[in-house]
């Protein structure tokens, strides 16, 4: 898990220095048809943290299920951050403009993040990879779960860097 937990940090730290030194206009500005605004980026990374981790906080309520064809720790991180392929969000955690505020938003990320992980550091890693999620990626176990969000915050991060 110190590993994945590492990437969670830095993954956050990029953000925060990323979306920091950017202009009023390039944090709201248009970004082109079809594409989101660096704020629209940052509440979407803030849907996908609040429900990845409320996904994996129910399995732990559950028996461990037998292991299916999960993906490797490795191809997580490589699917995520491969930013060559764009995919729709699901409704649920596309943006709605709920942190207009640069402010708010990244210290609602950093709540957020810093909740990831403090759920990481006291789980065992052996109760996270016991149960696994059908996710838009693949299937992931818990501990990838949390591998995701950080590849998928450095996904974003390298689309935020696109608009400046």
């Amino acid at each position: 898990m110190e590993a994945i937990i590492a990437r969670l940090r830095e993954s956050e730290a990029e953000l925060m220095a990323v979306v920091s030194g950017l202009t009023d206009t390039q944090w709201l500005g248009a970004s082109g048809e079809g594409r989101w605004t660096a704020q629209e980026n940052v509440e979407h990374l803030i849907l996908v943290e609040r429900g990845v981790v409320t996904l994996v906080r129910r399995a732990l309520g559950q028996p461990a299920g037998e292991r299916g064809a999960v993906l490797t720790d490795d191809e997580v991180w490589a699917r995520l951050t491969a930013v060559g392929r764009r995919a729709a969000a699901p409704e649920r955690v596309r943006p709605t403009g709920q942190w207009v505020d640069r402010g708010e938003a990244l210290a609602e990320f950093s709540r957020r993040r810093a909740e990831t992980v403090a759920f990481g550091l006291e789980t065992e890693e052996a109760v996270l990879r016991g149960r696994w999620f059908q996710l838009p990626v693949g299937e992931v176990d818990g501990a990838q779960a949390l591998l995701m969000l950080a590849a998928h915050a450095l996904r974003h991060v390298a689309q935020i860097r696109e608009l400046a």
